[in-house]
């Protein structure tokens, strides 16, 4: 079965995008004006011939994240051995960004055993109809391999002790003599719950027992009386849980019934049994069918096509012909929960008429990109019925459906884990601080300014609908106690508060300020880049090939910027600093963990600075609040903050035909709420439409 399904997953990746697959329904009749030329750039010449690429195209590994929360919708479990996949790359911020995704060894095990781990917990647990309603409790097999357990009476536990010895007709029997009331006992590992046939063979010579009872977990489950004679006793146990669990077996003599001996030839313990062994077969089949349909079309997302489900059938077919209809039930669970079509983003599309490379999505891949846009998790009953029923044909539906999941709470969720990726937030909880320098920097510290941070965003996101530039440029927060003694103020609980003139907005917050710093100090090299990266996706070019490039040692007569100013005075390092450390030196008035500070070292920090890459240039702006406030009003950061949200929403870094898309979203984000910037995305057409880049 392993090997099955990890072909099945090598198979899919090197073929590039899979095929479409049949029973799917056809892309939404979405009106070509609204899809032309103008909303990817220029049209490339129309080429029947395929589009060869530089990646494969339409396939996205779901996140740790996204494949946890696709666990948890669709089986109800949360899956602890997701720890053992290889953590998700964050080279551009974010976990989910295919561009960066890896496929190892490591990824393959790790897929096996959760579908093996959530595939034993749903029958262990008898959840299966929680899955499928066709597979009710009551028509099943018990979900473990029956097996036969011989134990001989040499084994089990006799007793009293003083009564016990060796059968002599018998070395594997034991028996005792003349002892009141004399019981056996055995201890068994039940690996699953259910039914077992327990049979107990003894012999009772000289006299006769009164009485025999069973006791299992403490309480009598079978009672036999007048035994006398060779014995075999026979009773069904209903198991309720797995474990180790003890079978007694209690004989009561008369008071003056002194010559009684036992011979105790062992216990046979088979299970768990089939209680409807011969009957159900109607019911047990429509549970099989109802995986293959339903359960694998909610996990794959798409209707799957006859060939597919005639594979799952099969893969049934082959495990309960070998083990019985359970483990083919196993079997199929694993198959299914095992496969590239749920582990990934598969998007196919339909070809776009006289736009070589575009490919519009179907409903149901519109769907599943909105859903684990928005909510990181499969889409929901109400977005899966709308995919079956023409109700994603037009822009309005789509924007219907993508405000009614933003306003579900899984939508706050994965709005803070973007701007948590986006702000490198997610980096704060393993921060550390050289204590020497920063003896303020305590966990507690640590975990109030991400709480200032977490809440600031939430606010503004979601009660105040701010616009970018407000977050950008606000001159309030909700600081916790922590971070408001880093301000210089007091409160006793977060409570929105105006912050210190030299602070607006995000950028000057402590858990940014400090996540820019160094171990002990700052460095207007890290800040710089930081904003270039993150709010103006200006990447700086790599150092020169074999360029050593060393920070300048500390100067305890000189201030940071002084130290680097220096340095970059160089003539090989001062095209790259030039862009970066004027950003950088306008933060200099604040020190490793976000404390105001006007002097270093005892003398005056400098503030001076620039934005050259939006050209502002050094020396044109002072101070933290100036810097804000000019990335507050730049429209590159506009721009920069759509593309990092395409990045996050899509999964894939941004192309040269997502201008129109990036300008749509871009010119939303100058006069309208995030939020409603957000929204506008899902009707763009880098949103709607699959695209592949040709080869260089």
């Amino acid at each position: 079965m392993r090997e099955f399904y990890l072909g099945l997953l090598a198979a899919a990746l090197s073929a590039g995008a899979l095929p479409a697959c049949q029973g799917e329904a056809k892309a939404p009749p979405v009106p070509v004006e609204d899809y032309s030329e103008g909303q990817f750039g220029p049209t490339r010449p129309v080429s029947t011939s395929h589009v060869e690429t530089d990646r494969p195209s339409g396939i996205r590994r779901l996140s740790a994240r996204e494949l946890e929360r696709s666990f948890e919708v669709l089986t109800k479990t949360r899956v602890a051995s997701l720890g053992r996949l290889p953590p998700d790359s964050l080279s551009f911020s974010y976990d989910r960004v295919v561009d960066s995704q890896t496929m190892s060894q490591a990824h393959l095990d790790a897929f096996t055993d959760i579908a093996s781990d959530v595939a034993t917990t749903l029958l262990n647990e008898q959840r299966l109809a929680e899955l499928e309603a066709a597979c009710s409790p009551a028509i099943l097999p018990p979900p473990g391999v029956s097996r036969v357990a011989k134990i001989v009476g040499a084994a089990m536990a006799v007793g009293p002790e003083w009564a016990v010895g060796p059968d002599n007709d018998n070395p594997n029997d034991l028996r005792t003599q003349y002892a009141p009331d004399p019981q056996a006992s055995y201890s068994h590992a039940f690996d699953s719950p259910g039914s077992y046939r327990v049979r107990f063979n003894l012999t009772v010579s000289a006299a006769s027992v009164d009485k025999l009872n069973v006791l299992f977990g403490g309480q009598t489950v079978h009672t036999r009386q007048n035994v006398a004679g060779p014995q075999v006793v026979e009773l069904v146990l209903d198991v309720k849980q797995t474990g180790t669990q003890v079978i007694d077996f209690v004989l009561t003599t008369e008071p003056d019934d002194n010559a009684l001996v036992v011979s105790y030839h062992g216990v046979d313990i088979e299970g768990p049994v089939d209680p409807g062994e011969g009957a159900f077969a109607n019911e047990r089949a429509a549970c099989v069918e109802g995986l293959v349909g339903r359960f694998a079309s909610k996990a794959y997302r798409r209707p799957l096509s006859a060939d597919e489900q005639a594979r799952l059938r099969a893969v049934h077919a082959s495990a309960a012909e070998q083990g019985g209809y359970m483990v083919g039930i196993r079997a199929l669970l694993e198959a299914i929960l095992g496969s590239p079509h749920f582990l990934y983003l598969v998007e196919v599309g339909s070809p776009v008429d006289g736009l070589p490379g575009i490919f519009r999505l179907s409903p149901q891949e519109i769907a599943a990109r909105l859903s684990y846009s928005v909510c990181e998790e499969p889409p929901d009953e109400p977005l899966a019925v709308a995919a079956r029923t023409d109700g994603l044909n037009s822009i309005a539906q789509i924007e219907g459906q993508a405000a009614r999941l933003l306003a579900k709470p899984c939508a706050q969720t994965s709005v803070q884990r973007f701007f948590e990726q986006w702000l490198h937030l997610n980096r704060l909880p393993g921060l550390n601080k050289d204590p020497k320098v920063f003896p303020e920097y305590t966990e507690a510290t640590r975990q109030g300014m991400l709480a200032e941070s977490t809440r600031f965003v939430n606010e503004l996101f979601w009660n105040e609908s701010s616009t970018l530039q407000n977050l950008l440029s606000a001159n309030y927060s909700w600081p916790t106690p922590e971070t408001a003694a880093l301000y210089g103020m007091s409160v006793s609980a977060q409570e929105k508060v105006t912050l210190p003139s030299e602070r607006l907005g995000i950028l000057t917050q402590p858990a940014v300020l400090a996540l820019t710093g160094i171990f002990d100090g700052t460095s207007p090299v890290h800040r710089g880049v930081y904003v270039l990266e993150q709010f103006l996706c200006d990447k700086p070019p790599p150092p020169p090939t074999g360029l050593n490039v060393i920070p300048p040692p500390p100067d305890p007569n000189a201030t940071t910027r002084e130290r680097w100013a220096q340095h970059s005075n160089s003539p090989t390092c001062a095209p790259c600093h030039n862009a970066i450390d004027p950003i950088g030196f306008a933060l200099e008035g604040f020190d490793g963990i976000g404390r105001f500070r006007a002097t270093e070292n005892g003398l005056s920090v400098v503030t001076t600075g620039g934005i050259p890459s939006i050209g502002l240039a050094d020396g044109s702006i002072t101070g933290a609040a100036e810097l804000t406030q000019a990335l507050a009003n730049s429209e590159q950061v506009r721009a920069c903050f759509a593309k990092q949200w395409l990045r996050f929403s899509v999964g894939r870094l941004e192309l040269p035909a997502d201008a129109k898309s990036l300008d749509t979203v871009g010119a939303k984000l100058s006069n309208a709420s995030i939020k409603d910037a957000f929204l506008s995305s899902f009707t763009t057409g880098a949103f709607l439409h699959r695209i592949e880049e040709p080869s260089k």
